[in-house]
């Protein structure tokens, strides 16, 4: 199956970020992850993702600092974004929150049908 969507990736357990990997490759998408928010946002600029699945809590740059950054990121600024979480603080300008533990299968629908859906975010 070649690969025609680019996910960014932002989770700091390597045995997460590892597993999340599997899961989106096998589904046919592109993956670049990174364990912080600031090695993210250097390599959306490069790969220019179509969705970013973020973890609020990492080290170096943490979610909500990303999410803060990427409005004014042109790379990302329309780029949907699903927050993973074990909190239940629910960030503002995301797509989707979803609380850790969460099932597979229902993190790779959620993500399928925001690729799909076209963008209306001005």
């Amino acid at each position: 199956m070649p690969t025609t969507r680019k996910m960014l990736l932002i989770e700091d357990d390597a045995e997460t970020r590892a597993a999340l990997t599997e899961l989106f490759t096998k589904a046919g998408f592109g993956v670049v992850s990174s364990d912080e928010g600031r090695k993210a946002l250097e390599l959306a600029a490069v790969t220019k993702p179509q969705v970013v699945v973020l973890d609020l809590v990492t080290g170096g740059m943490n979610g909500w600092e990303f999410l803060e950054r990427r409005r004014s990121e042109p790379a990302l600024r329309d780029v949907p974004v699903v927050v993973l979480s074990a909190r239940r603080r629910e960030p503002l300008d995301v797509d989707l929150f979803l609380t850790k533990p969460v099932a597979p299968e229902a993190l790779l629908r959620a993500v399928l049908a925001l690729t799909a859906r076209p963008r209306t975010r001005a």
